[in-house]
């Protein structure tokens, strides 16, 4: 077995086992017997990943003694080029790391010298002496250093996150059918919550330095911190995290309060784009971005048989966090939700042209039935006429509703953005209008079809129609209008 897939095997099976861990949320004594096997795990896979590194440098650079690999090679070609020689020592896990280091230029700082050498110590001890295991420093190392290591590999090996994906060895990655669901949405409310009252404690810190400094003086000196996502200080505590693609763990920090759960990890991992790049630092831009995708998905999928205005209920407190979401982050809002907006008016004129494009067409091929003045702020239909001897443009009324039966479809797109409206209007009037504005736009569609005439003789009439939609923001009232025609009314939205 070659190093690179040997290495990525023992990476997997360690994943596999930490996630194990991380699911089980508790500190019994089972979870000490599998982070035995981690450690065994990710030692084994760390030293053979990085003399593969090595070895796709120069393949020499694995062995202990470089003079006697190349005396070998160097009598096997004397001897007529038979290599018998016999196969060099390799160099153990330090002279690898160290190797690695230098030749690929990484910055090793202190603190991830400190974790391979916890993982170098810890897996000699358990396999040459009896050793205690320390549960919550061991998952604090691990933790970090699995981060570090990821990192590497996904800079340093070209063809690792193409693996990474084929062997599933993010659990995030995993694509899968899913319909998100209401506790989705009220799990992205509590973790902004949580963010809100970390950043709620880092100001009233901000004025009190005596606390301050106690909380640095307080430290556990046997634990490794790093920076906060949330406050930015060096008092994040890692514990053993689900692993993801990113660089989000769970632990608590202990100037601000932010705590981190693995659900969070999972729900979070879910709806960050590109997640093949492990690198991916998580803020509150980021954060606030995966809750809108979650609520944009979930308004958007609901299905027509749904009873929509009874699924969109949140309390006084998830009003307030969006209320916070809203004023703090008012363009990433804006931004999807006027996308969805659109969507669903889109959706909604594109099934109507296609149920009532062909009798449009059909009624206004005469030219004399045209009345040009009788054009809508819904827009145009052109529609070109072409025989041997004459091709001309006609100009009418395309959309007139009076009369016309909604199918179930339509009616849901409609009742979905009276859902957004409503909500929004309750909590802030001024925030939908942008919404709907950022809405605004020419809508294209296009159909084609063909007929032969029923009373001239070898007539050939194509019929195309470019639909353009415009809707301005003076259109405002007469969409809501529209809206509320094909939908029945939502008269409560908490």
């Amino acid at each position: 077995m070659e190093l690179l897939h040997n290495g990525i095997d023992s990476l997997k099976k360690c994943i596999d086992l930490i996630n194990k861990i991380s699911a089980s949320n508790c500190k019994d004594e089972k979870n000490k017997y599998i982070l035995k096997d981690v450690i065994i795990f990710l030692h084994h896979s760390t030293e053979t990943m990085f003399k593969y590194l090595l070895e796709i440098k120069q393949p020499y650079l694995i062995y202990k003694d470089i003079n006697k690999y190349f005396s070998e090679k160097y009598n096997g070609k004397v001897n007529g080029g038979n290599d018998n020689s016999t196969i060099s020592e390799t160099i153990q896990f330090w002279d690898a790391i160290k190797r690695v280091v230098v030749l690929y230029d990484i910055p090793l700082k202190k603190d991830l010298e400190k974790r391979i050498e916890f993982l170098n110590n810890t897996r000699n001890s358990l396999t040459h002496y009896t050793y205690k295991v320390n549960l919550e420093r061991t998952e604090n190392y691990i933790s970090l250093l699995m981060r570090d290591l990821l990192n590497i590999y996904s800079k340093t090996i070209p063809e690792f996150n193409n693996l990474a994906n084929d062997m599933k060895l993010y659990e995030d990655i995993k694509s899968f059918p899913r319909k998100v669901r209401i506790d989705e949405l009220m799990s992205f409310f509590a973790i902004i919550s949580k963010w809100e009252e970390a950043k709620l404690k880092k100001r009233f810190l901000e004025t009190n330095k005596t606390e301050i400094k106690a909380k640095f003086d307080n430290r556990d000196k046997e634990k490794q911190y790093i920076n906060c996502i949330c406050c930015r200080n060096k008092l994040f505590s890692p514990s053993m995290s689900y692993i993801n693609s990113n660089e989000m763990l769970a632990g608590m920090c202990e100037y601000c309060g932010l705590m981190i759960t693995n659900d969070d990890i999972k729900l979070v991992s879910n709806y960050i784009e590109n997640n093949e790049n492990v690198s991916k630092t998580i803020g509150e831009d980021i954060l606030i971005n995966c809750f809108m995708k979650c609520l944009y998905q979930y308004i958007y999928n609901l299905e027509e048989d749904e009873q929509i205005e009874d699924e969109l209920k949140f309390g006084e407190k998830e009003k307030q966090v969006f209320i916070k979401i809203i004023n703090n982050k008012h363009d990433i809002v804006v931004n999807y939700l006027g996308k969805l907006v659109k969507n669903l008016i889109s959706n909604l004129l594109y099934d109507y042209f296609e149920d009532e494009g062909d009798r449009y067409y059909s009624k206004y091929i005469d030219e004399s039935m045209v009345n040009k003045d009788e054009i809508k702020w819904f827009g145009t239909l052109k529609v070109s006429r072409y025989t041997e001897e004459t091709e001309s443009e006609i100009y009418f009324n395309c959309i007139d509703f009076d009369g016309y039966l909604f199918n179930e479809y339509q009616q849901s797109c409609a009742r979905k953005v009276l859902l957004v409206k409503e909500y929004l209007s309750k909590i802030n009037i001024d925030i939908w209008k942008e919404v709907f504005d950022s809405a605004c736009g020419v809508f294209n569609y296009y159909h084609e079809v063909m007929m032969m005439s029923e009373t001239v003789k070898d007539v050939y009439v194509c019929i195309e129609a470019n639909i353009n939609v415009k809707i301005e923001h003076n259109d405002f009232e007469k969409v809501i209008n529209l809206m509320e025609n094909i939908a029945p009314y939502i008269d409560e939205v908490e």
